[in-house]
C-alpha cells in the first residue's frame, strides 16, 4: 500500500505554538501507512493529505487558517477555506481553479473567510464552471450571499476586456447530511456528525480512495461517532483545542472523556 501524507511548513518559524492567550493547538496526524515521497497525480493509487493551515480564529503570523487539501484519484478536495487558504495552495503548487470540491466542516467565520479567495480567484485564473461546494444548512444562503456582495466585481470581470465565463463564477452548494456524499466512482467522500457545542451540526469526513483512506475530525469535544467513522483508516487529521482553553480544573483532574463516554468507548 502507498500512501502519502503531506505537511508543508513553509515560512512557518514555530508551526505547532499558538502565541495568543497562552493556548495550543492540537494537531494529531496519525499515521497508519508507510510515507513514501510519491506524486498522488502520478501514482492515482497515492492518496496525499496536505495541512495547509491548522490556526484558529486568532490571527498569528505562523499559522494561516483551517484548510486540509486531499489529493486522491486524480481529483483535489480541499476541507474547509479558512484565512489564506490561496495562499497556502499556491505554496503548495496547487492553483485554487484545480479545486474539484470544497467541503466545510462547520460555518464558524475562521473556516470560511477564504472561500470569497478560492472562489473568485479561480475563477479568475480560469475555472469556467462552478465552484463545488458542500456545507452544513446555511451553507447555500452564504453562497447566494458571496454572489451578491461581490456582484460589481462579477460584473466588470463578466464584460470586457476579460470575458470571464459565467458559469465559472458559480457557487453549485450542497447541503450536507450524515453519509455518502460524493462518489465519483474513484474518490468517496462520506459525511458524519460529530460534537462541536453549540454549533449544530457540525461535520467531519471521510474520504475512500483505491483502497486508503483519511478521516478528519473537524472541530469536536470527545465523540463516539468519530470514533466509528476513522475505524480502520490510514490516517487521521484530529483538530483539538488545548485541554487547558477555559478550564479551571487542575490537569490532574481533567477528563477528556466522562466516565459514561469512556465505557461507550471501550464497548466499540
Amino acid at each position: 500500500m502507498e500512501c502519502e501524507c503531506d505537511i508543508h511548513r513553509r515560512q512557518m518559524k514555530r508551526p505547532h505554538k499558538v502565541i495568543n492567550s497562552g493556548f495550543y493547538l492540537v494537531v494529531l496526524v496519525l499515521l497508519l501507512c508507510a510515507l513514501q515521497n510519491i506524486s498522488a497525480a502520478e501514482h492515482p493509487d497515492t492518496m496525499r493529505v496536505t495541512l495547509l493551515g491548522t490556526g484558529t480564529p486568532f490571527p498569528v503570523a505562523e499559522r494561516f487558517g483551517s484548510a486540509i487539501l486531499v489529493e486522491a484519484a486524480g481529483k483535489k478536495l480541499l476541507f474547509d477555506g479558512g484565512r489564506g487558504a490561496v495562499i497556502r495552495l499556491a505554496q503548495a503548487g496547487v492553483s485554487p481553479k484545480e479545486i474539484d470540491g470544497l467541503f466545510l466542516t462547520h460555518l464558524h467565520s475562521d473556516h470560511v473567510v477564504g472561500i470569497p479567495d478560492l472562489w473568485l480567484s479561480g475563477w479568475f485564473l480560469g475555472r469556467d464552471k462552478p465552484l463545488r461546494m458542500w456545507a452544513p444548512p446555511e451553507g447555500r444562503n452564504m453562497a447566494k450571499h458571496l454572489v451578491q456582495a461581490f456582484a460589481f466585481d462579477i460584473r466588470i470581470r463578466e464584460a470586457a476586456p476579460d470575458h470571464l465565463p459565467a458559469k465559472g463564477v458559480q457557487i453549485d452548494a450542497k447541503e450536507v447530511a450524515q453519509g455518502k456524499i460524493y462518489d465519483d466512482g474513484l474518490a468517496r467522500v462520506s459525511a458524519f456528525l460529530v460534537d462541536h457545542g453549540t454549533v449544530k451540526p457540525a461535520f467531519g469526513y471521510r474520504v475512500d480512495s483505491a483502497g486508503h483512506s483519511v478521516v478528519i475530525s473537524g472541530d469536536t469535544k470527545f465523540c463516539p461517532n468519530l470514533i466509528d467513522f476513522a475505524r480502520d483508516t490510514d490516517c487521521l487529521v484530529h483538530v483539538a483545542w488545548s485541554a487547558g482553553w477555559k478550564n479551571p480544573t487542575p490537569p490532574s483532574q481533567r477528563l477528556l472523556a466522562s466516565r459514561k463516554m469512556q465505557g461507550a468507548c471501550s464497548r466499540r
